[in-house]
């Protein structure tokens, strides 16, 4: 089997593909952990009750088992359980990720899959989680189990666990095209042709040049990261005492979300939103943040309300 792309789904494919004994290749058109595609960030929010529909909770549920799996394989450290908080007003909630109530539907999931959670109301939330500032009119849903991974962590493990186990893995090789053969598919690549039986690709924002019939359906967009230095006592933004969080949209403000101040290179108060306004390719799209862009000022001045 080949696996074209190495980010968190391609290398956790070429892993259990590995794990399961099975002969496999991963390539990648450039050198994983890397900062190019979506698999980057340093954290990335886990939790059980997903707001967008109970069918996620069993892959959630099983994902954890196998971070625990591969932390003491490789003993290193890839899920880190700080709790996780989804709030929002109690009478003004907008639609978000296909949800039209995310903080109610996470509520639902919950309690139908009996998941450890607690209801909270503002005041509540304020005592127990003294970094946000509440307006007093917000609800929230706390999970324990709920916390971060760290993506590019991911990634290295995944790929040196599957190399052991056996798989090839071809770096800094772009794929050029790929087409059917007798008995499977010829990858086209610069380095060169292989074939195969079985052909998976997990090129994430890159998906609609590999697969033409996916443009238009799967649009990659420009999304920014923001770290900011936290300003109240440290110990307020430690996991532990944060949890990550997620904010549900309202009065027009898009869904933001954010993390627990994560010590360590590059370290800071972590919180972003999703837009879908700027599309672009990874190829060819601008990469560089400034501090004058609105888009940099608008979240600092919404995010600094919480």
């Amino acid at each position: 089997m080949r696996v074209v792309g190495l980010g968190a789904v391609g290398s956790a494919t070429l892993y259990q593909l590995a794990l399961r004994g099975i002969a496999c290749h991963g390539i990648d058109a450039h050198y994983p952990p890397h900062a190019l595609g979506s698999s980057h960030g340093q954290t990335r929010i886990t939790r059980l009750a997903v707001g967008e529909g109970a069918a996620y909770v069993p892959l959630v549920q099983r994902s954890h088992v196998i971070w625990r799996s591969l932390e003491s394989q490789a003993q290193t450290r890839l899920l880190h359980a700080c709790g996780g908080l989804v709030f929002g007003g109690r009478h003004e909630r907008l639609q978000a990720h296909g949800s039209a109530d995310f903080l109610k539907t996470t509520c639902d999931v919950a309690s139908q899959h009996r998941i450890q959670h607690e209801r909270l109301d503002a005041h509540q939330m304020q005592s127990r989680f003294p970094a946000f500032c509440f307006e007093g009119d917000e609800e929230g849903y706390y999970e324990p189990e709920a916390g971060y991974v760290m993506p590019e962590r991911c990634i290295e493990v995944q790929l040196g666990e599957a190399k052991r186990l056996g798989a090839a893995v071809t770096t800094g090789c772009r794929m050029t095209g790929w087409h059917s053969i007798k008995g499977g598919y010829r990858v086209e690549t610069a380095k060169g042709a292989f074939d195969c039986e079985t052909l998976i690709l997990c090129t994430g924002p890159w998906v609609a040049d590999a697969l033409p019939a996916l443009k238009g359906h799967a649009t990659p967009y420009r999304q920014v990261l923001h770290w900011f230095e936290p300003g109240g006592p440290g110990e307020w933004f430690e996991p532990g005492t944060m949890p990550v969080f997620i904010r549900v949209p309202y009065r027009g403000h898009e869904m933001i979300y954010g993390f627990p101040e994560v010590k360590g290179p590059g370290s800071g108060l972590k919180v972003a939103t999703e837009s879908f306004t700027q599309s672009c390719h990874p190829g060819t799209m601008d990469r560089e943040v400034l501090r004058s862009e609105s888009e940099v000022m608008d979240l600092s001045a919404f995010a600094w309300r919480f």
